[in-house]
C-alpha cells in the first residue's frame, strides 16, 4: 500500500530553509566581525609595542609594521585605515577598517620606556645610598 503524503511539510520547509539560512549568514557576519575586530585590536598593540620598543621610533616604519601584520588576515573588512602618532611618552596606532556601511576602530598604546636609562638612576640611587652610609658610619666612629 502506498502513502499518501500532503504537501504540508513541503509548504513548512519552504517558509523555514530560508529562515534558517538567513540565521546561519547573519551568524557568520557576525563571527568574522568579531574576528577581523580581534585580529586589529592585536596587530594595533603589536605595532605599538613595537614602535615604543624603537630608539627612535619612526611612524613610518610603524605604518608599514602594521600595514604587514594585516595583510591577507582579515576576512569581512576589506579597507583599513591606520594612523600612528608617536611622542616622547607613548605610541599610539589608531586603526579604522570598513566595508560598505559597518566600520570597526581600534586602538594601541604603549609607553616608551628606557630601561637602561631607569637602571643607570638606580645604580647612582644605590651609590649615593652605600656613600651616605659610608659617611654616616665614619661620623659614629669618631
Amino acid at each position: 500500500m502506498k502513502k499518501k503524503l500532503k504537501g504540508s511539510f513541503t509548504v513548512e520547509a519552504a517558509f523555514l530553509i530560508p529562515f534558517i539560512l538567513f540565521l546561519f549568514g547573519m551568524l557568520m557576519q557576525v563571527l568574522f566581525y568579531y574576528h577581523d575586530k580581534n585580529v586589529l585590536m592585536v596587530k594595533s598593540m603589536e605595532a605599538a609595542v613595537y614602535g615604543s620598543g624603537r630608539i627612535a621610533p619612526d611612524e613610518a616604519e610603524i605604518h608599514a609594521y602594521f600595514r604587514s601584520a594585516v595583510a591577507d588576515k582579515l576576512m569581512l573588512f576589506t579597507e583599513v585605515d591606520e594612523e600612528v602618532d608617536v611622542d616622547k611618552e607613548r605610541v599610539v596606532v589608531r586603526c579604522k577598517a570598513r566595508r560598505n556601511n559597518m566600520t570597526v576602530a581600534t586602538e594601541g598604546v604603549a609607553f616608551i620606556t628606557e630601561p637602561e636609562g631607569f637602571i643607570r638612576e638606580i645604580r647612582k640611587l644605590k651609590k649615593i645610598g652605600d656613600e651616605l652610609g659610608e659617611y654616616t658610619e665614619n661620623i659614629h666612629q669618631e
